[in-house]
């Protein structure tokens, strides 16, 4: 994982079954899911025919982070200066639900930690004093990339790329 490996997500992947697989996402609440994707070994690394929303996988690393079980991702509309006092007020109610062992879900955490390390593909995307998992991702000829990570606080999904699908400019 530290390194990127494609083929450890699609033998894992096969292993399972893409219905296994699937059953995950669904429980999670993907929306963009497709028919065509329950029978796409490419999903495995990201390969889905509609792409995934940033908050829907936002959400799915939070699940792993809060011991296999999802919350709703909830939007956050206003945040006060703290000189006035926080005040962060969400948007939706949260709904639990159990995807994975706790057990694997530390698993997981622990091998991804080790992506925001020196030797890893996030190497510096760590906060310092936190401890930090997370993974990265890009799609053939540079057209975007991505980084899916988390402390025990917050959790995160950015998305680089250009919403035509042309690759991005590389200086």
């Amino acid at each position: 994982i530290a390194d990127s490996v494609n083929t450890v997500a699609y033998n894992t992947l096969q292993d399972i079954g893409l219905d296994t697989g699937f059953s995950y996402m669904e429980k999670m609440r993907f929306s963009s899911l497709s028919y065509l994707d329950k029978n796409n070994s490419a999903s495995a690394i990201g390969g889905f025919t509609n792409g995934v929303k940033n908050y829907e996988l936002a959400g799915a690393y939070a699940a792993i982070e809060n011991d296999g079980v999802w919350r709703e991702p909830t939007c956050v509309k206003e945040i006060k200066s703290i000189l006035y006092g926080i005040d962060i007020k969400d948007t939706v109610k949260s709904r639990n639900v159990t995807v994975y062992k706790s057990s694997s879900a530390y698993m997981l955490t622990s091998c991804m930690e080790d992506v925001v390390k020196a030797g890893g593909t996030g190497k510096g995307l760590a906060v310092k004093g936190q401890e930090c998992a997370g993974k990265t991702g890009t799609t053939n000829n540079l057209k975007d990339g991505w980084f899916c990570g988390y402390t025990p606080y917050y959790t995160l999904a950015v998305w680089v790329g250009n919403d035509d699908g042309k690759p991005l400019v590389h200086n």
